[in-house]
């Protein structure tokens, strides 16, 4: 797992996180909880809603996404026009960077891109699976996460990370 805390100030000891302290609490179980990963599950969510929908106008990830992010994801969800998604794109995030100077909150995650979502609603085929590795590009507006671009394949590695989706949840 990459390190969760980059970019994020040292625990408190209110936090039970303090050097000495009884901490318990798991790395991968802070990093679901930090603000960039649950604004990445919802947008997880809402690309299941414009695909199942065929929504052109991605109302459903307006919430999470900059303009820029909508313009962008447009092309990945053209993908996928036609399938069925019985949820929320499965996606694990391994990383958060610190911001880049232009203001990019880079967050690394494990994808289930190919073999989850359905032929359709009612016709359960699926194809071969695949977890990739996919870098989401966060900004900050206001005081909320917004996600503002994608890309995937090229860095990381998702061999061991697992990737809920349904009970066949592990990547290879």
């Amino acid at each position: 797992m990459g390190s969760p805390d980059e970019g994020e100030p040292t625990p408190s000891a209110a936090d039970g996180g303090a050097p000495g302290s009884a901490d318990t609490v798991p790395d991968e179980v802070r990093l679901r909880a930090r603000p960039q990963s649950r604004v990445v599950q919802e947008w997880a969510a809402a690309y299941a809603e414009i695909v199942n929908a065929g929504d052109e106008t991605q109302s459903a990830a307006a919430k999470v996404m900059t303009r820029d992010g909508l313009d962008r994801m447009s092309f990945y969800t053209r993908q996928d026009w036609g399938r069925y998604f019985p949820g929320p794109l499965p996606i694990t995030v391994i990383k958060i960077s610190k911001p880049s100077s232009d203001g990019v909150t880079w967050v690394h995650a494990c994808a289930w891109m190919r073999g989850w979502s359905q032929a359709s609603q009612t016709d359960r085929q699926r194809e071969e699976r695949e977890i990739a590795p996919v870098k989401l590009g966060l900004k900050r507006k206001g005081g909320a996460w917004l996600v503002d671009g994608m890309s995937n394949g090229k860095d990381g590695a998702c061999a061991g990370v697992r990737v809920e989706g349904t009970s066949e949840g592990r990547a290879g």
